[in-house]
């Protein structure tokens, strides 16, 4: 998942999202085409990040409406 400019996950980190806790992770990111293996929790997002997913249908629903703000499907 691409963060865009209105994604409220802009300018936060992984810990204050806390997608472990809804039953999703983030093992990898991509910024500026750069891939970074297990990101730190204190890792601030900024917009063009790509995040790699993992988690059950429903925990990556989850994940994506808190990345996104959108109400989950």
């Amino acid at each position: 998942m691409v963060l865009t400019r209105d994604c409220p996950a802009v300018g936060r980190t992984l810990r204050e999202l806390a997608l472990e806790m809804q039953g999703g992770s983030v093992p990898t990111l991509v910024r500026e085409g750069r891939r970074h293996d297990e990101p730190t929790p204190d890792q601030v997002l900024p917009a063009g990040d790509a995040l790699v997913l993992l988690g059950s249908d429903e925990d990556l629903d989850r994940a994506e409406s808190r990345l996104t703000g959108s109400p989950p499907d």
